[in-house]
């Protein structure tokens, strides 16, 4: 349950007692236990699959013949992952311009809103994907952060799986290298402080592209990013948003 957060412990040993979880083609019991080279395989409820709510109000800025500019708004994912099969811009892209040669170009979260370039061939995206590799892109974001920020913070460093959350897919930031991290820049600078609210708003520019780079920098200098359930103030709100979908915990605790 660890490696799949979505589930609790009880709920898997639910699947187990019910006869979805199967170790080498043979029903598992809960308290069975597992060894290295076993293959375990689990068949999902037969129940009818409602995909979450997503913000599907993106804007199409600039369209060529090779790519497009796209203005993409929070709470949608770019691609297909997870329990989001559908409905994805990229998916809404193809559908509202009827072609199925859109390719993305990079990549933003799903919670992040912002710029993104698509290509409409393969050429193109690695033509364009190659100028972001060199640097020759220049990327700037807005984020509101917990606490009183520095005027300025160049953060480079490293970044990988953070061992110590149970959340497998969570990042961390260290100055210093540890193992599986790469390398990672982002600079900071301080637009405005309100003291009335503890927040801080910065400008920020990645000088690489790591997954989840800006959120996890800022969540191990101390300031984690404001409306942030997994790099938040506590990833526990994540964990339950995963299984259940709900946000009401999280929406409470940010206040006003």
């Amino acid at each position: 349950h660890l490696r799949f957060p979505y589930y609790s412990a009880s709920d898997w040993g639910r699947h187990c007692n019910e006869g979805r979880v199967k170790r080498n083609g043979n029903v598992l019991c809960a308290d069975d236990f597992v060894l290295k080279g076993d293959l375990v395989s689990y068949t999902p409820e037969d129940k009818p699959f409602s995909e979450p709510t997503v913000n599907a109000k993106y804007k199409i800025l600039y369209d060529s013949h090779q790519f497009l500019i796209v203005d993409k708004p929070a709470n949608l994912p770019v691609h297909p992952a997870g329990k989001y099969r559908t409905q994805t811009l990229l998916n809404f892209l193809k559908a509202d311009l009827n072609s199925e040669e859109i390719f993305p170009v990079h990549r933003l979260d799903r919670e992040t809103s912002g710029i993104m370039v698509f290509a409409k061939n393969k050429e193109w995206q690695l033509y364009l994907q190659s100028a972001f590799e060199k640097r020759l892109v220049k990327k700037e974001y807005e984020v509101l952060v917990y606490g009183k920020f520095p005027i300025a913070l160049e953060a480079i460093g490293f970044i990988g799986k953070d061992e110590n959350s149970i959340v497998r897919k969570k990042q961390k930031y260290s100055p210093y290298g540890f193992p599986n991290s790469k390398e990672s820049e982002t600079h900071f600078s301080l637009i405005h402080y309100s003291q009335e609210k503890d927040i801080s708003h910065l400008k920020v520019y990645p000088r690489t592209g790591r997954v989840h780079q800006i959120r996890a920098t800022l969540y191990s200098l101390g300031y984690p990013v404001l409306g942030d359930k997994l790099y938040g103030k506590d990833e526990s709100f994540f964990l339950s948003f995963a299984k259940t979908g709900d946000t009401s915990g999280f929406v409470e605790s940010l206040g006003h």
